[in-house]
């Protein structure tokens, strides 16, 4: 009995061509589409960046550092301790340290390209926006530091940082290392004032690091809207089936089989399960093409299909609880909820559209919870090198949401002909 009813479906599914091309057709579209206009983003093929950054000097700086020498050597202190803070403050001189040890450092010049133009070129370079920052170093600047660190406290002129807006990311970049050069001047300066110039300041560098948590294998653009699209179209396979129970409850077919003393728990057994078929067919055609134009292959095969058959009984659940739906209160509103808004924000939610773990962390553990959310961190976990012990609690968890379901729709979907 259970046979024929799979039959019953699985044929009135295949009727409908048009629902057959949007189920798999569509998919591969979004794929194709999403794949190129967000592939560079996604696999991290992005242009390097090469911000130019133009520094403006009101003075010149040995010349304040003769300056410096003056009031040191005016001041009433022993001859010895002027040497030293002499020796000392050569080695502190902002705008060379600046020069030197950040903009011309080997390993910054790759990223950052320093030109140094005259104060009459200022206003000019603002208009034309062609550097990302605008460093000024205003007259009196290392006289006035020099002074506050070795002779008394005065008032300094500000540093001041002229940031493009046309070229945020550059722009930023410039802040920050102003920022750490600014903290790092300043411990030296700390450092080099308390020993008395007994040891040598070392070079102030900023050496760019970039470390991965973990080991696994990038993801590709292709690859994660693979997925993303496989886990958000099989679940139309849920509206799709619970709208043709619907038209059977319509089309009094499903009266006529509790005539026939057919259980009704029968009746949902055969749409969870031919459910379970379609989808689990429906996402192997399209990871069979994926494999084929995208070239996304699974590491682990066994891990894949337990992955697979999981999501699939989760959208069986589903089905079977929309059809339950709509036969209790004689309304297909149910499906067409599902259909039009809640595959959507499930969509958004589990991350088919952007990797919802870039905005927080809660986003990502709330979509986790959603049937495919878990499928789609299952398969990309896959994808990364993990076997089925590495997702078994997201194969769990749909189990779970499947029984939940199911046992819910049990619960409510009417016993006998013409009840509510």
């Amino acid at each position: 009995m259970l046979r024929s009813f799979l039959k019953k479906e699985i044929l009135l599914f295949l009727r409908n061509r048009q629902e057959l091309i949007i189920l798999i057709g569509m998919p591969f579209l979004l794929i194709t589409i999403l794949g190129f206009a967000l592939g560079a983003v996604l696999d991290g093929d992005v242009q390097p960046i090469n911000a130019k950054v133009a520094l403006v000097v009101h003075s010149n700086e040995q010349e304040e550092l003769q300056e410096f020498k003056k009031k040191l050597d005016a001041s009433p202190m022993p001859d010895e301790i002027k040497s030293m803070l002499y020796t000392q403050s050569q080695q502190l001189l902002p705008v060379s340290m600046l020069k030197n040890n950040i903009f011309l450092d080997e390993r910054m010049s790759q990223i950052l390209t320093l030109d140094e133009i005259s104060f009459s070129q200022m206003e000019k370079v603002k208009k034309e926006g062609e550097y990302a920052a605008i460093i000024e170093v205003p007259e009196g600047f290392t006289s006035s530091i020099l002074q506050t660190l070795f002779i008394q406290k005065q008032s300094v002129p500000e540093l001041k940082v002229y940031v493009n807006e046309g070229k945020e990311l550059s722009a930023n970049i410039v802040e920050d290392i102003m920022k750490i050069f600014r903290d790092q001047y300043s411990v030296m300066s700390a450092v080099g004032m308390e020993m008395q110039g007994e040891v040598q300041v070392p070079d102030i560098t900023v050496e760019p690091k970039v470390e991965t948590v973990n080991k696994a294998e990038p993801i590709g653009a292709f690859s994660y809207y693979s997925v993303g699209m496989s886990v958000m179209f099989v679940l139309y396979i849920a509206s799709t089936m619970s709208s043709h129970s619907f038209m059977e409850n319509k089309n009094h077919v499903f009266n006529r089989i509790i005539l026939a003393n057919v259980p009704s728990l029968m009746y949902i057994v055969s749409v969870f399960c031919t459910t379970v078929m379609l989808a689990f067919i429906q996402v192997g055609i399209l990871y069979s093409g994926a494999a084929i134009f995208y070239q996304v292959h699974w590491p682990d095969f066994i891990a894949f299909v337990s992955v697979t058959l999981a999501l699939s009984m989760a959208v069986g659940g589903i089905a079977v609880f929309l059809s339950a739906l709509n036969h209790r209160y004689r309304t297909n509103a149910a499906s067409k909820i599902f259909m039009n808004v809640f595959v959507t924000i499930l969509s958004f939610v589990g991350g088919s559209f952007i990797p919802v773990g870039n905005m927080s962390e809660v986003m990502e553990r709330i979509g986790q919870l959603t049937p495919n959310g878990a499928a789609m961190a299952a398969y990309l976990d896959v994808l990364q090198g993990e076997g089925l012990l590495g997702v078994i609690n997201h194969i769990g968890a749909l189990s779970i949401l499947a029984i939940i379901f199911f046992v819910i729709a049990w619960l409510i979907f009417p016993r006998r002909v013409g009840t509510v």
